[in-house]
């Protein structure tokens, strides 16, 4: 069964599954089939190449669009690479992407599978696939700086429960009093 809107355009998907260190790249055709995989590190300039090597994949005639979750923080490098090569990009909900993931019976996050079920969302025209829009520079940047400073709260708040499990050891009795 072939969605004919995806049929007419002549059009692959590719899911990306954005990660801090590396992206998980997998492009589908229009029958759902896998045509490429590949890992990407989180660096402008192979996001950039990995994108050109998916679209050197696509037969003549036929556009590439791309579907992830993460497009301010994690994923703005693929966003702006993206954008500066005339890609339509897709955002995915992560709630949707969960509720995708239980009805295709997958019981946990993979990022490979992930990749394919996004791809396969947008093939299928689920409802939480939706065009998404380049946000501005200063978004991203604050977008990254908010991730950045959740991350280091919670190093401190491990590093915190790392000292006081250290004192507990070392002095039980003086947790008495408190």
């Amino acid at each position: 069964m072939v969605n004919r809107d995806v049929e007419n355009k002549g059009c692959w998907v590719m899911g990306v599954d954005c990660g801090e260190q590396k992206h998980r790249f997998v492009l589908l055709d229009e029958l759902r089939d896998r045509q490429a995989a590949l890992w990407v590190s989180n660096r402008m300039d192979k996001v950039r190449d990995a994108l050109m090597k998916m679209l050197i994949k696509l037969p003549e005639g036929y556009e590439l669009e791309i579907v992830t979750e993460g497009l301010r923080s994690i994923g703005g490098m693929l966003m702006q690479a993206a954008t500066e090569l005339g890609i339509r990009i897709f955002a995915v909900n992560p709630k949707a992407l969960d509720d995708y993931r239980s009805l295709e019976g997958q019981p946990r996050k993979d990022d490979d599978r992930d990749a394919e079920l996004l791809a396969k969302m947008r093939l299928n025209r689920v409802k939480g696939c939706r065009l998404a829009l380049d946000s501005r520079p200063e978004e991203r940047v604050l977008c990254r700086l908010t991730r950045l400073h959740t991350q280091l709260v919670g190093q401190r708040r491990q590093a915190k429960s790392r000292i006081r499990s250290r004192l507990l050891e070392l002095s039980p009795e003086g947790t008495d009093a408190s």
